[in-house]
Parts: C-alpha cells; structure tokens; sequence
C-alpha cells in the first residue's frame, strides 16, 4: 500500500513594525514588532510595487522609505523565526539592490505592454538599446525582452513553496507560500504579468504601478499634486 503524506499548509506569517537605521542596517524593532498574515491580496501586490519604488530617486537612496516599508511590511528576509534572536537586522546596500532589480522587471514589463498595446517593439528596442543590447529584429527584442522577464521572475521565485488551499468545502486553490517578502514580491508581481495586468511608469516620480483605470496617469493623488506644483513653480520663475 502507498502511504501519502498530506501537510495542511497555512497562510505564511510575518512580522512588522518600527525600525531604525544602525550605520548601513536597517534594524527592526523586534520588541514591539507584530505578526500578521499575508494573504491580503492587494497588501501584498502593492508591496511588490513599494520595493521596486525603493529604487527611486537616482542617484541615492532614502534610508527613511526603507524605515516606513519595514512599518508597514516589515524586513525582506528576517521574519517570524528570528523574532526575539536580536537578529532582525538587514544590510541596506541589499535592500537597494533588491530594489534595483525589481524596478528593472518592473519597467521591462510596462515597456512589453506598451510594445503590445502599440502594435510595435519600438518602445522595447529602445529599452533594450539604452542598455546597449542590440538584436536583428523586432521579434528578437520582443523575445530577449520576454525572457528576461520571465528569467527574473523564475529567480525571484525559486525558494517558494507550493501547496492548496482551502476555499470551502469541495473547492481548493494551488497556492504559492514564499519564504521571505523577497519571494512574495516576484511571485504576485509575476502573477500580475501574467495576466497581463496594465503597468504604468508614474511620470511625477517614475515608480511603476497598475492604475486602478485607464485615466489614472500618477500613482498617486499626493504625486500629482506634488506635480502640478513643480510645474506652477517653474512656468512662475521663468516669467520673472
């Protein structure tokens, strides 16, 4: 007889909470860190486009939008195991680097939807170009843009485990439980483009977001205000 082992898997747990900056770390505050779940769908595909946004502005980076995620999401890696270890801490060069990739995936697949949208790989030869990689045609920039995608994705991704939820009775779902936020970001970010969700670029900061309809243009109301100010300022000192 075949035994079969059946592992009832949960929703993954994590810990957030305030942090602080301690030379090049960022350090939770494990004291008064607290647990939640991430299933929240929305929670956890905006904190996909929160990361990617830590890559933002350049040259530089903002210890303080790192200080706010780990708030509201808490650390990349260090979770409910190390809580109390006096171990939550992370280096904030990986954090940018993380960013940095993520960002990258980010405007390749707004540069893929607009390449769809348009009829045309024009926006993804220029793309690829700026970071000088040429190929023969249009199809071969559609191609290498795609895979590099899909690569990143696959890589993000390669620490997850799978397992099925419940939903009700008679109804189960194939679910990704990631080890790390890390994980959780590339797997509903992938989740997303592979539906072909709609990306956009926020011209007011230039973090990358899907718009809530097709006239959203900044990621935010604050970013548009912000926006619209920078202008009134210009368009007033250039009439002086």
């Amino acid at each position: 007889m075949v035994e079969v082992a059946i592992t009832l898997v949960q929703h993954p747990e994590w810990v957030r909470g305030p942090a602080f900056i301690e030379g090049s770390e960022i350090v939770l505050d494990e004291s008064r860190a607290e647990r939640y779940l991430l299933h929240e769908r929305e929670q956890v595909e905006m904190m996909g486009f929160d990361l990617a946004a830590l890559a933002f502005p350049r040259p530089g980076r903002d210890p303080e939008q790192a200080v706010a995620f780990v708030r509201r999401y808490g650390l990349l890696w260090h979770g409910p195991n190390q809580l109390g270890s006096g171990r939550c801490r992370e280096s904030l060069a990986d954090w940018w680097h993380e960013a940095e990739k993520l960002s990258t995936l980010l405007i390749t697949s707004v540069r893929l939807g607009e390449a769809i949208r348009e009829g045309s790989a024009t926006p993804v030869r220029r793309h690829l170009e700026s970071q000088l990689l040429h190929f023969a045609t249009d199809e071969a920039y559609l191609m290498a843009a795609t895979k590099v995608a899909a690569g990143s994705i696959s890589q993000g991704m390669q620490d997850t485990r799978w397992g099925m939820s419940v939903i009700e009775p008679g109804e189960l779902r194939l679910t990704q439980y990631p080890p790390d936020l890390v994980s959780a970001a590339y797997g509903n970010l992938g989740a997303l483009i592979s539906k072909r969700v709609e990306f956009k670029e926020c011209p007011g900061c230039g973090r990358v977001f899907s718009p809530g309809s097709g006239k959203q243009k900044y990621h935010d109301e604050d970013c548009s205000r912000r926006t619209r100010q920078r202008r009134w300022k210009r368009k007033h000192s250039a009439n002086r």
